[in-house]
């Protein structure tokens, strides 16, 4: 801001001016030498101040730049050019203070025009004004100068963890939203305009889906939309008031992500598992967005709820995936939102296995004491695919089951059956489900008793004693390793006693027949019979 001051020079020329405007005339003779007329003129004093150029950026409140080395005043007729110089101006704190003089002529509603320039002629400040000077009066005249934005700078002020820097001086903002950006304008000479005599800017934006408005001096908001399938780009510039382009900057938004998850990526074949899509920013932050339609697929298995499924509030969308049924196999299920597609995959494993696909197979089923024989178990799940977890068996009773050897989904036990006749029941089980079960019938050797190399039946056999000498038979059973018993039905022709396999009857005096009764521990028994015979001679 400067002032102006103006007084009357010549105070004794107001009659004739104020004749000349009541419209009068003077009439002059020809004899009569001519009256010379002075111009009324008053005194124009013009006062600056010029600030110190700043050691950094941005200047404290200014008027005038301190980059100005000349004036331009447009009064009236009067246009001069004024430059500032050691005669004209003087140091004051802070920078200096120039005086100028100027005579001008006394008028109401004369234009005023002043402008600063630099050294290089460069226009850094102006104003323009109506000046009423009255003779005879005071005048006092105030400009603030305008600045003349010759240049600008657009700087983000907001959200610093959503902005990076991207190609060519761009700016990727990875979320949407309000973002606030400052604006700063440099005069011709690089000094920063403030208040007073800031100009006014705009902010305009090349792609209507970025909206811009002022918030107030030399800040803006700037509404971003959020990321969608392709980059969203805009083109920021600071204009003038005069719509002049100070400075431009390009906004990015880049394109979404999706991930995907799968709850299982090692499922049953034939089973349900989740597919869940999020959509993030593409520096992977959470794109908090709802009601985007994504798309599911898979190269193996089905969609039972279907193949679309909308994001909600946090941007998650899921489906449930009915995977195929042959194990073994690698399928893909793949998401799109926006044509951004990602991939996840699986491979299906056999599942549970199942009574009515399984096998369980005891072979022979009817073993005698301490016999062997084998059980195999064949593994399959629900959709026939081989399962190779080994099973569980449990034996109720007393025969053994050996370690398994596996071939693929096929298991093989030795089995050993118990000492004592038994029935073993062996169940098998998987994953915690009962797939099946044999039972083994153990039975003991028989029972046999011998008559030297001839084997008797029991029953029918029948040992007749010639005489009252005892007599040994042997009994014998395999892999039996108790003790056996012997009794006889008629102790007064014959009495017994078994020792080991030795089986002894000894024949008593009375003649009679006797069944012989050998018995095991298992209960079985083997009978025969002998005949005691006697007789008496009597001599007279």
């Amino acid at each position: 801001m400067f002032k102006l001051r103006s007084t009357a020079a010549v105070l004794t020329l107001l009659p004739a001016l104020l004749l000349g405007a009541c419209g009068q005339s003077t009439v002059f003779t020809p004899t009569d030498p001519p009256v010379a007329v002075t111009p009324i003129t008053a005194s124009l004093t013009l006062q600056l101040f010029i600030p110190t150029a700043p050691s950094g950026q941005g200047l404290a409140p200014q008027y005038i730049s301190s980059a100005t080395t000349s004036l331009r005043v447009q009064l009236g007729s009067i246009d001069t050019t004024l430059a500032l110089s050691a005669a004209n101006c003087t140091p004051s704190a802070g920078g200096q203070t120039c005086t100028f003089k100027l005579n001008v002529a006394p008028g109401t509603g004369q234009s005023l025009t002043v402008s600063a320039y630099d050294a290089s002629s460069r226009l850094l400040s102006t104003s323009t004004g109506t000046a009423n000077i009255t003779a005879g009066q005071d005048n006092t005249l105030t400009l603030t100068l305008t600045g003349v934005a010759a240049s600008a700078t657009l700087t983000p002020t907001s959200r610093p963890n959503d902005i990076t820097a991207g190609p060519s001086g761009s700016l990727l903002l990875d979320l949407g939203g309000s973002y606030t950006i400052g604006t700063s304008l440099r005069d011709a000479a690089g000094q920063t305009i403030l208040n007073p005599g800031r100009p006014t800017e705009t902010v305009t934006s090349s792609n209507p889906a970025f909206t811009v408005s002022s918030t107030g001096v030399g800040t803006f908001s700037v509404v971003a939309p959020d990321p969608s399938g392709a980059a969203q780009t805009t083109t920021l510039t600071v204009r003038d008031a005069g719509g002049s382009a100070l400075v431009t900057q390009v906004l990015t938004v880049p394109a979404e992500k999706v991930t995907l998850a799968l709850s299982n990526t090692a499922p049953a074949a034939g089973s349900s598992i989740l597919a869940t899509a999020r959509l993030t920013s593409a520096r992977g932050q959470a794109l908090n967005v709802a009601g985007r339609t994504v798309t599911f697929g898979t190269t193996d298995g089905s969609f039972p709820g279907g193949t679309t499924a909308s994001t909600d509030a946090t941007g998650t969308a899921s489906v449930n995936v009915l995977t195929g049924t042959t194990s073994g196999t690698t399928g893909t299920v793949s998401a799109t939102e926006s044509g951004v597609t990602t991939i996840a995959s699986y491979t299906s494993v056999a599942g549970t296995a199942n009574t009515t696909s399984s096998t369980v197979v005891l072979s022979p089923n009817a073993l005698k004491v301490n016999g062997t024989g084998t059980l195999t178990v064949t593994l399959k799940d629900s959709n026939n695919n081989p399962v190779t977890t080994p099973p569980s068996i449990t034996v109720t009773g007393n025969s053994i089951v050996g370690a398994a050897t596996q071939n693929g989904n096929v298991f093989t036990y030795p089995v050993t059956a118990a000492a004592a006749p038994e029935t073993a029941t062996f169940t098998v089980s998987s994953g915690g489900n009962t797939v099946g079960s044999a039972n083994l019938a153990v039975s003991a050797y028989a029972l046999t008793v011998s008559d030297g190399a001839k084997a008797l039946s029991s029953g029918s056999s029948q040992y007749d004693f010639q005489n009252g000498n005892a007599h040994s038979f042997t009994v014998a059973e395999s892999n039996y390793t108790g003790a056996f018993t012997a009794t006889s039905s008629n102790t007064a022709a014959a009495k017994v006693s078994v020792t080991g396999g030795v089986l002894t009857v000894t024949p008593k005096t009375t003649a009679g027949f006797s069944t012989i009764t050998v018995s095991d521990s298992f209960g079985q028994s083997f009978t025969f019979t002998v005949s005691v015979t006697t007789a008496s001679l009597v001599i007279n």
